[in-house]
């Protein structure tokens, strides 16, 4: 009995090696999940402590550092000027470039990211702790906020591309106790400090203990601090950047310095050119956003940082629980943009404030100190009930 040649089994053509042959001929492996596509591989106490560290030790030095302003301008022989510089400085190298550190890190690594940021920011804590003049300590303390802008935007970052579901609450809520708390301990330990006559002026051991807790972090973060990317375009909008950086400068820098230098005209200019370059970047923007080319603030994304500003803590956790991995920079570098240009705003605006109401006292005596403190708090009050208002429009979900 034969065998008809249409049910016999047909031989499987052999590929010689090197042969070409149709892709149809592979046998396609089954699809599996990206980079970006793969389960949040948790953090744990310890490497949340580490992620974390970067947010405590910036927020603390920075806090230290202005209770320490009148006695660095004593021991240096600095002007008022100078002096409000050693802060605003660090503010302007904080705030202007963090959207930037925030998606360096989506492209590069947000491990790599921050321990450049975090061995920046020991670095020039130990120049400001040795500077011979204010000028150098102006320069180390300009360098250090940029070091924190690199470094502080990978916290938020990598607790949204780690965690999920009850992890990443508990995670968001010990990041906002952490930035709350820090500023409280920074002010503590700075004022402990300069009550100990140590290196020569006290100032000098407020930034010494800088040194010391970016060493510490430093450390713990090579050792516990995982390593995650976005995956996809690896593109940089440098021109974003650009107008971003100008247009916050234009309106940090008058804002921080126009009292201390008595508001020359290109203080007012500057002012004026601020919003216009603020437009010229959300245009910039949305351009690149419908083209399906990458922003450096995604449009959807400046909604949510937006929110932020107005009331922080609540808000921290639903603005970043449904942002995907890949945006997980761009989201923290927006978000702590924000907060950063809104505190230095409300430094600026209370103290204009304060000196308005000073104006008139050739020498101000601590009753006059004390009214002029009380309308400050009246105007910011006054804020408060705004922005309560505003919040009654947010939606109830």
């Amino acid at each position: 009995m034969t065998t008809s040649s249409s049910s016999a089994p047909r031989p499987r053509p052999s590929i010689r090696p090197g042969a070409p042959h149709r892709e149809s001929d592979r046998a396609a492996p089954p699809p599996g999940p990206g980079p970006a596509e793969r389960p949040a591989p948790g953090l744990g106490t310890a490497r949340l402590l580490a992620t974390l560290s970067a947010l405590l030790v910036s927020v603390v030095g920075f806090a230290a550092a202005g209770i320490a302003v009148p006695d660095i301008g004593a021991s240096l022989g600095a002007t008022a000027g100078e002096q409000s510089l050693v802060v605003s400085v660090y503010a302007l190298g904080f705030a202007v470039p963090m959207v930037l550190g925030g998606r360096l890190g989506d492209l590069y690594g947000r491990r790599r990211l921050f321990l450049l940021g975090m061995a920046g920011f020991t670095l020039f804590s130990l120049v400001s702790a040795l500077a011979p003049g204010i000028t150098v300590l102006i320069g180390a303390r300009a360098l250090a906020g940029i070091s924190a802008a690199a470094m502080v935007p990978q916290v938020l970052a990598t607790i949204t591309a780690s965690t999920q579901g009850p992890e990443r609450a508990r995670a968001v809520a010990l990041f906002g106790a952490t930035a709350g708390g820090a500023t409280a301990i920074g002010q503590v330990l700075g004022g402990v400090l300069l009550s100990v006559p140590l290196l020569g002026a006290p100032w000098r051991s407020v930034f010494a203990m800088s040194v010391l807790m970016g060493a510490l972090a430093f450390v713990a973060a090579l050792r516990r601090l995982p390593d995650t990317r976005a995956s996809g375009h690896r593109s940089l909008d440098l021109t974003g950047t650009s107008l971003l950086g100008f247009a916050l400068l234009a309106l940090m820098v008058p804002v921080s310095q126009g009292g201390a230098l008595g508001w020359p005209v290109w203080c007012w200019a500057l002012l004026g050119a601020s919003p216009v370059l603020f437009a010229v970047f959300w245009r910039w923007q949305v351009r690149l956003h419908r083209s399906d080319r990458v922003p450096l603030v995604p449009p959807p994304l400046f909604r949510l940082g937006v929110g932020q500003a107005f009331m922080f803590g609540p808000l921290v956790g639903a603005m970043i629980a449904e942002v995907p991995p890949a945006a997980a920079g761009a989201a923290s570098g927006v978000l702590q943009t924000t907060q950063q240009a809104a505190m230095g705003l409300g430094v600026a605006v209370a103290g204009g404030l304060l000196g308005a109401a000073l104006a008139s006292s050739a020498a101000p005596t601590a009753q006059d100190y004390t009214g002029a403190l009380a309308v400050c708090m009246l105007v910011q009050a006054a804020f408060a009930l705004v922005f309560a208002v505003c919040a009654l429009a947010l939606p109830r979900r």
